[in-house]
């Protein structure tokens, strides 16, 4: 038998460098303290595409044309576990690793890659934001801890402003997608330019759900990830006409191995329940779930297709995508029908929504008026100069929605919240 020295194979984004760990397996040496002749193999997968390859790229990529980029000594770890931290990685590029010790064939390949933590924010960075967002403004912002991911990480939820009329902002549902780096900003600077409008109408946000697989992400995934780390779809758990099967992208949604899997029951995950407790707790007037991919979404606005023959409701959903495309691109035609289409599946957030007669969306991106756009976040080209873009069209969207709901002249008790 071919026993490797060397098992566990790990590689994760740190500080702009890529740590790269394994563990001394038990058919190594057992008096080996150190590993004397580590060899470290790296080589950058230059054709990998975001959004097309997943794990199947890398099977069988050959080490013997990947250059050496460590060789020597490294001590392990309580015996057993060895690390070293690549310094020489490109933001941007996704690399392949191996180890070898002892004159033993390497181990792996373990891809990762270096993303850009302005662009992709840690679930540190965006806690770090939220917990901003309520000290500078104690009056106006309260922070709660909605509920525990799979992995047992806080969802967080932000009320901001008073209690009704409301808009609802969810993000990151699906983890290679979008939210919390459009949606603080665009919250901090309402706040700070624009408090008028937190006045007279609130934001109930939920900045990311899928807070697990979206760390996985940052922390260098190479591959787009939709499920949380059950391998369910949030945007297929929620109660609402559950038991239908949805075959959207030709996948199955009653099928385990499928990215867009249902779970075992309706709510059966716990960011599903956390949020759908939260908005119970905090009314609104419409949600928008930030969508599309790699930070960026954008003026498209897919309702639930259990909404399209409500007459009522289908006019309030074009009156609100109507007035959040209009801060987010004045330029568009003033028919917003081109821009809303009614196609999320059973099971979805806006499906759910549905339910108690609040008009929600999904928002996309449009291929015809954002095709450059889509071009740059659909294989994670996302930068900071189109991150800044968008992050002006979706304050300009939240803001024209807050106007609206300020002036609708529903007769709500609006007192804003308590420290």
């Amino acid at each position: 038998m071919n026993r490797k020295p060397l098992t566990r194979l790990r590689a994760r984004v740190e500080d702009g460098g890529v740590c790269v760990t394994a563990y001394k397996s038990t058919g190594a040496p057992a008096d080996a303290k150190a590993f004397d002749a580590v060899r470290i193999h790296r080589k950058e997968a230059t054709d990998f595409v975001f959004g097309t390859d997943y794990e199947e790229y890398f099977d069988g990529t050959d080490w013997r044309d990947a250059p050496v980029v460590f060789e020597g000594s490294l001590p392990a770890q309580h015996e057993r576990k060895v690390t070293w931290v690549d310094d020489g990685v490109e933001v941007g590029s996704t690399y392949a690793y191996w180890v070898s010790a002892f004159d033993a064939a390497p181990v792996g390949p373990i891809p990762v890659k270096v993303r850009d933590r302005e662009v992709w924010w840690s679930y540190a960075r965006i806690t770090q934001e939220a917990q901003g967002l309520q000290r500078d403004y104690p009056d106006r912002v309260r922070l709660e801890h909605i509920g525990r991911s799979v992995r047992g990480r806080d969802i967080l939820g932000l009320r901001i402003g008073p209690t009704r009329p409301a808009l609802g902002l969810v993000g990151a549902v699906h983890a290679g997608e979008s939210g919390a780096e459009l949606m603080l900003p665009a919250i901090r600077r309402i706040l700070s330019a624009r408090m008028d409008l937190i006045e007279a109408a609130g934001i109930v946000a939920i900045p990311v759900l899928n807070v697990d697989e979206r760390e996985r992400l940052v922390r260098g995934c190479p591959w787009y990830l939709r499920t949380n780390a059950n391998g369910v779809d949030l945007n297929r758990n929620f109660p609402a006409e559950w038991e239908s099967v949805s075959y959207a992208y030709g996948l199955d949604s009653s099928d385990p191995d499928s990215l867009t899997y249902r779970g075992p029951h309706a709510a059966s995950e716990p960011e599903t329940r956390a949020l759908m407790e939260f908005l119970d707790s905090a009314p609104i007037d419409v949600l928008y779930a930030f969508h599309c991919l790699a930070s960026i979404c954008g003026g498209r606005f897919l309702g639930p297709a259990c909404g399209k023959e409500d007459a009522g409701y289908v006019r309030s959903c074009r009156q609100f995508a109507a007035t959040y495309l209009e801060g987010f691109d004045p330029e568009a035609p003033a028919d917003s029908d081109k821009a809303l289409s009614f196609g999320t599946a059973s099971g979805s957030l806006p499906a759910w929504m549905h339910g108690g007669g609040v008009p929600a969306f999904d928002l996309e991106i449009s291929a015809e008026r954002e095709s450059e756009a889509l071009a740059q976040c659909r294989e994670d080209h996302t930068d900071r100069t189109l991150l800044g873009d968008y992050r002006e069209r979706h304050f300009r969207g939240i803001a024209a929605v807050l106007e609206k709901l300020a002036g609708s002249g529903k007769r709500y008790n609006a007192v804003n919240i308590e420290k």
